[in-house]
Order: C-alpha cells, then structure tokens, then sequence
C-alpha cells in the first residue's frame, strides 16, 4: 500500500451558495437555500398589483406554490436568461435558485416568497448572504405604476427593517447597475448581485426574509427576479476545512462585492490580501482564524465580517487492496468494500471492468504484471488519499503446431502431429472434450474413428490454460459394389452390370469402370459387349468429391456357345455333390417353367427361378433309385419361348 501527499483545497468562504446563512454552532434554517429541490418552508403568495392614490399596492389573493410564479430552477438544467444572457443559475455553485414572478404578457401579477426563522440564543456570529438578479420591462409608466422588485430583511421581534438590506427597485433606465437587453430595448436588466447582513447581536431574535415582484398596473409590463439561498451553519464560515496532508490552502471569499480585506487575525491589524481569494502556504495550524471584510458595492447591502476557522480534515482511507498473483484468463478483485460518502477512481481504468468501484476486477487476459492506482475522494470534505496494488498475470503460452494434414478419409491412417511450443507446466490433452489417456506430453499423434475437436490443457503454478482447438475431420467414402447376373454371359452379347455402391448423403461420387480388355468408362451403370470368349475382369473405382475412394471388382465367363443343359442324372444326399437336379442356362434366358414328374404323373417339383432344383425328396421323403420325367418351358436371348422335356435317374 503506498499513500500520496500532495493536496491543495480550495475552502469557499461565507457564500458556496447564493443566500448563506453562517451561524457558529447552531443548526441552519432548513431549506433555506432551497437544497431540497423544493420550496418547503418557504411561504409563497399570489396576487395582483395595483396604484391606490398614487402608491404601487399588492394585494394577495391566495398562498401556495405556483409553478407559473415559483418556480424552482436546478443548476443541471439552467439555461440563459432570455433577455440578459446571463446564467439561470447563480455564480456561487448551489444546486437550485429560484425565478420569481416571470414575463407573461398581460398579467398584472404580483409574486411573494417569505421565509420566517429564529437566531439561535447560542449563536455569537450570524451572518446572511443572499444574491439576486432582476429583469423589467420598461413601458415608462408614472413610477407607481411600473414594474417593481422588492427585497428586506426584517426583525420581527422588534418590528423594524434592517436598513441596508432593503431594496425596492422600480423599472427605470436610470436605476443604477441595471443594463439594457441587447434582445429587447424595451427590457432592463441587472445580473446576479450578492448582499451580506451581519446579524451577530441578534440571538434570539426572529427575522423574515422577504422578496416580492409585481407586474406594471396599466397594461401587465412584466417584471420578475432570480434569488439563490444556501445555508451553511456549522461554523462561522464554510469551506475552511484542510485536508490533513495539505501543504497549501485558498480561502475564497463571497463573489461579487466591491471590496475585499483579509487579515492575519482578530486585531484587524494586518492585512493579508485585498482580492476575494487569500493562499496560504505553508498549512497554518487547525484553529487559526482569518477575518475578512466585504464591502458591497454603494446601495447593494451591508458591509460584513466574516471568518474563517481553519479545521484540519482527516484523510479519507484509500485501500487498494494486497498485490495480487492471478491467472492470466480469470479476474482480479481489487480494493475493498465501498464507504458511504466516498467516491472511487482507478488507473488504468481501461484494465478494469468498474473502475469507478471501491472493489473493481480487472479485465480477462492482462497484457503483463501491472500496477492499479486508487484515488478515493470525501464527497463531503473534496480531501483525496491515493494507494496502489500490483498484480501479476501467470501467463501459460498456449501456442500450438500443427503438423500434417487435419482432413483424412475415413478408409485411411490419420497422420498428423500437434506439438505445444512451451515446456513450461504440465499437459493433458483432450478428444472431444474427454481427456485422453495417457497423452500427457507436449507431442501428441491423434487417432480418431470420427471427426474430432482437439485441445490441450496446460498447467502452470495456479492456473490452467487451454490451447486453441483443432479439428481432425474424417471424410466419408463411398462404398463400391456392382452386380452381374448371370454368372455366364455369351458372345457378343450384352453384359448388364447394375452399380450398387453406397454414395455418402450429400457427396457427389464419381465412377470408373476398369475392364480386363483394357477398356475404361465413367458411367454408373454399365451395359457391354464382348468379342472374345473366356474370363473377364472388372474393377469398379467409386471417387467422392472429397477424393476419398473405394474398389469393387469381380470377374465372369463369357461363352461361345450359349444353350440350356439338363442332366441325365443325379445323386441326391448330403455330400454336397451333385445334390440337386436343374437346369443350366449358358447364356442370357428367361426361365417360364421347369417341373419334374413321377411316371404317373404326379408332380413332384416346380419352380420358375433360375437356379432353383429339386433334392430328390417327396414330401420330405427321400426316393430309392428311380426314373422320372422333366418338363422345361424357357424364353431364349431373342425372346422366342422354347420347350425341353426328357427324363432323369435319381441314383442311390
């Protein structure tokens, strides 16, 4: 943890806010200074205005807050005024100020806000300081009859006004510091303008402030009034504390008087400064007082005194947290929990995820080890303290070589090669996410049955990394096959083959026919001739599109002779010879019938399919030797229908 030191608190005197109350160890008004957002305790009044014998007269006519003639204006959203192009908002920093009245045409209005409270008996100093700006339309009107501001604080308990802090402006292009409206010529107007009034001596006493402002009785010429409150009660000034490793303080006076007097202390006997701010350096001790006296400018208010009290602020804490030894892949906590008034700034911010938390994490993959630092602010004091934390980054090289090809059919050996480029750790790899026995080396050989997802898992210290995936993609093969029937073909005629190999879904598959003749085709099926007698052989070659492929072959007779032969006897049993008494067709024919009689003429056997015989039994019967007749009914290769009969011996 490593703290800083080096701070320099600029301390607001007597007015952050526009009307500010100081009273020494008494508790402020509330809502004096409107900080709410609202009017609250604020009495408010709406009425009309008009010349009774000559004398400008207002009369109210109902209580409450009217939106149209009170309306409350936040420092977040406050605009120009309209026809003095000066801020909504006044020059000191509060949050909220108030318009009073406004420049409704036609109106004759009049608008009051009055706020009634008590010196504390306790308080020795009291001081009020308030600010306004005024704007009016000038018709040159009889005096009582025009547009009119009215402010004054009043002593309640002994019924009198306290004189210089009474003000009653009447629409005039002579009124002194009011400007004319570059919008509107018709329209003067005067910027915002603070007043002080020292009330010390007056504990006890009950005071109102009072503003008013009211229309032109003849036609509703308008004329309205910004005012800002604060109120700041805790000691004789505000803005005075210093933060404890501070080694220089400005004090800032209230904006916006003539003159200005600060002094070394209570003796008035030597002048420090004569502007609104005054620096020390270095840090003079807590306790130490710095009176300063406003002058207004002339018929704007009360000269005052007001002092400030240096108070010494303790620092806020700033804990950044222990270094930090993380996992290049995970987060970092940082800080710790979050303390209510206090607000949070981190650096790098780009490296955390909320850099704005008391507690942030870091992002995923820090680049190397790195220091954070914190900067915590009291929202209540503006005091800063720093701290710092490292961390460090375990960082896992993951990087991977990939040898040979990642794509295979699925008929041949996979031969491929991942090798890890780091001898840093310990190794697991992974097939589909399962560990592979026994394959913990930097150097692995895959060897799937399917397409695969393959990855190493590298372990290093705490942490564990993953190296990028790389997939083995086994391709589908076609599977070749073919069909010749009959087994016997004859010359010069022509040899059927039907092409039964199996295509992978969606893979489109290429042929070649390799003939023992020396002949070659790329059709799917297959239809030829052939010119020569004897043995031939045929190779079927199935190619995919991914060029993964398969081979059928097989090899036939062709005749050159062609018939049907039945034999003149058989042996029929279980010696597998000569067992079955058929037909042999040497050629390309359609069997329609062959049957087999007894003597009598009883039919023993029948069939239509080539191939079929009979085994020399009569319902499930053998027969002794004997003689029987056969009956054969077939369509040659020209289609013309042939019938054979003759006899057979069954020997036994």
């Amino acid at each position: 943890m490593q703290a800083y030191s080096k701070h320099i608190l600029l301390s607001l005197l007597a007015a952050v806010n526009s009307l500010a109350v100081f009273c020494q160890g008494s508790q402020c008004p509330s809502n004096i200074d409107f900080e709410t957002g609202d009017l609250n305790n604020w009495e408010c009044k709406t009425g009309r205005v008009e010349s009774i014998a000559g004398v400008n007269t207002v009369t109210w006519e109902s209580s409450g807050v009217n939106p149209l003639n009170h309306q409350i204006i936040p420092r977040a959203t406050a605009g120009l005024d309209p026809y003095g192009n000066f801020s909504q908002a006044s020059p000191n920093g509060s949050a909220y100020s108030v318009q009073l009245g406004n420049n409704y045409f036609q109106n004759i209005s009049a608008e009051g806000m009055f706020y009634t409270f008590s010196i504390p008996d306790t308080a020795t100093l009291f001081s009020i300081l308030f600010y306004y700006a005024v704007v009016f339309q000038d018709p040159q009107h009889n005096p009582d009859e025009q547009p009119r501001f009215r402010a004054r604080v009043y002593n309640v308990t002994d019924n009198e006004v306290i004189n210089c802090a009474n003000f009653d402006f009447t629409a005039s292009a002579s009124l002194p510091g009011f400007t004319v409206s570059t919008v509107d010529p018709t329209v003067i107007y005067k910027d915002w303008t603070p007043v002080t009034i020292n009330l010390s001596g007056l504990a006890g006493k009950t005071i109102r402030l009072e503003f008013i402002t009211s229309d032109c009785t003849f036609r509703g010429h308008f004329g309205y009034a910004y005012i800002d409150v604060s109120g700041s009660c805790g000691g004789a000034v505000t803005g005075s504390e210093v933060c404890a490793d501070a080694d220089e303080v400005t004090l800032l006076a209230p904006y916006g008087f003539q003159t200005y007097s600060w002094y070394a202390d209570q003796t008035f006997s030597t002048v420090l400064s004569s502007s609104q701010a005054l620096t020390l350096s270095p840090v003079p001790p807590a306790g130490t007082s710095f009176p300063v006296v406003v002058g207004p400018y002339p018929g704007f208010g009360c000269p005052d005194t007001v002092v400030a009290v240096l108070k010494t602020v303790t620092l806020p804490v700033a804990n950044a947290g222990i270094d930090v030894t993380t996992c290049k892949n995970q987060f970092a906590q940082l800080g710790t929990n979050p303390l209510e008034g206090y607000g949070y700034s981190w650096t790098p911010p780009s490296l955390l995820v909320n850099p704005t938390a008391a507690n942030p994490v870091t992002i995923l993959n820090l680049p190397d080890t790195t220091s954070f630092y914190l900067a915590v602010m009291d929202s209540m004091t503006g005091c800063r303290n720093y701290d710092s934390v490292n961390v460090n980054p375990v960082m896992i090289d993951t990087a991977m070589l990939v040898l040979g090809r990642t794509s295979f059919c699925a008929n041949e050996p996979v031969n491929a090669s991942f090798q890890l480029l780091t001898n840093e750790g310990s190794f697991q790899w992974f097939e589909n996410n399962n560990a592979v026995s026994g394959a913990t080396f930097a150097v692995f050989n895959p060897n799937p049955a399917i397409t695969s997802i393959y990855q190493a898992e590298i372990r290093k210290d705490i942490c564990t990394d993953r190296s990028r995936q790389v997939i083995i993609t086994k391709l589908p093969v076609p599977a070749a096959g073919f069909s010749i029937s009959p087994a016997e073909q004859c010359l010069n005629g022509p040899v059927l083959i039907s092409n039964s190999s199996l295509e992978p879904p969606g893979v489109n598959t290429n042929y070649v026919w390799e003939i023992s003749d020396g002949r070659s085709f790329t059709n799917k099926d297959l239809a030829i001739t052939f010119s020569t007698p004897g043995r031939k052989n045929i190779l079927l070659i199935a190619t995919s599109a991914d060029g993964c492929w398969d081979t059928a072959a097989q090899y036939f007779q062709v005749l050159d002779r062609c018939g049907v032969f039945v034999p003149t006897a058989f042996t029929p049993g279980d010696d597998g010879k000569n067992d079955f008494f058929r037909p042999y067709f040497l050629g390309a024919y359609r069997l329609k019938r062959f049957a087999v009689y007894e003597r009598n003429g009883s039919l023993v056997f029948e069939t239509k399919t080539i191939g079929d015989g009979w085994d020399g039994r009569i319902k499930g019967k053998m027969l002794t030797t004997s003689v029987l007749v056969w009956m054969l009914e077939y369509e040659d290769d020209n289609g013309k229908v042939v019938f054979q009969k003759g006899t057979v011996t069954l020997i036994r």
